[in-house]
């Protein structure tokens, strides 16, 4: 005869276990509210961390990026020989993205 697979109950049926013990001391977390409010928190830096590490790096790419496609432009300023519109995208930043859109960097 085939024997079907048990379902798992949630229960811990041997009271000695590993098992048992974990299961026994989240419990005992799960009651204590402070306890609680402490995972919660540290749950919430690492979070919180991770977040933090994931914006810098992203940061740091778009900087990248960004240096780029300013030294792309730079490079198509002087081989244009517009000198001018360089020193100017240096304090201008409506004209440099100007610039940028109209040679397609």
């Amino acid at each position: 005869a085939l024997r079907r697979p048990t379902m798992p109950t949630g229960r811990v049926d041997s009271p000695g276990s590993l098992q048992a013990l974990i299961a026994a001391e989240v419990d005992s977390i799960n009651r204590d509210e402070e306890k609680v409010m402490e995972m919660f928190t540290a749950e919430q830096t690492i979070q919180m961390e991770r977040e933090r590490r994931a914006f810098e790096k992203g940061e740091d790419k778009g900087k990248a990026e960004g240096s780029e496609r300013t030294a792309r432009l730079c490079a198509l300023l002087v081989e244009a020989e517009r000198y001018e519109d360089i020193a100017r995208m240096g304090s201008d930043q409506a004209f440099r993205e100007q610039l940028l859109a109209e040679l397609g960097v």
